[in-house]
């Protein structure tokens, strides 16, 4: 791994990490000397009713999209993209555990199977998303699976403080075939921006 990866992956979106090279296929990071506040907030712990509002997160969100794409620009993957992940650090949020041992949850898990994977990462960001906008998750109930395998989230029209667009937003984002799906976390991250009124400067 050289300088120039580990400059972009101490990205200041991200919490930063030593990089050590394991194995011959992926390059994995391990936490150093550097780790995250004592006591971290969780991006949820304290939301209302598990939910956040739309500006806060269009707002919050660049900053992890822009450290998940750097991430990926350097060759690495999360595997493990969710809510547990993300601490509130004033009005952004930053993404921990990157290349820390730990499978990832069966919500995050794409329908294609596996979560180490770019693709994996922008699905878990997708369900984060979802989960901070509805105070609930994508699929669930007896149909969640079904609904999963189809790329079928849960409709969001008709929710109180919520802008119209986010069902074909999320169509897309959780969709069942990842080639069609967003294909970088700041170009979801610009898509939802693009929905949310009053808009975000």
């Amino acid at each position: 791994m050289d300088r120039v990866a580990v400059a972009r992956v101490a990205h200041p979106r991200t919490l930063e990490f030593r990089l050590v090279v394991a194995g011959k296929e992926r390059p994995v990071l391990r936490a150093a000397a550097v780790a995250a506040a004592p006591g971290p907030e969780r991006i949820l712990e304290k939301a209302p009713g598990r939910r956040l509002p739309p500006e806060s997160i269009a707002r919050a969100a660049r900053t992890l999209c822009e450290g998940i794409d750097a991430a990926h620009a350097a060759g690495l993957v999360h595997g493990r993209v969710s809510a547990r992940e993300i601490i509130v650090e004033g009005d952004a949020w930053r993404l921990t555990g990157l290349g820390l041992p730990g499978a990832a949850h069966a919500d995050i898990v794409p329908p294609e199977g596996d979560a180490e994977t770019k693709e994996g990462d922008l699905y878990g960001l997708a369900v984060c998303l979802y989960e901070a906008l509805a105070g609930d998750k994508p699929f669930s109930g007896p149909e969640g699976s079904l609904a999963k395998s189809e790329g079928r989230p849960a409709s969001l029209a008709g929710r109180v403080g919520l802008p119209p667009g986010l069902d074909a937003f999320f169509a897309r984002a959780l969709q069942s075939d990842p080639a069609r799906r967003f294909h970088a976390a700041c170009e979801l991250y610009g898509a939802l921006r693009s929905l949310v009124t009053p808009a975000v400067h």
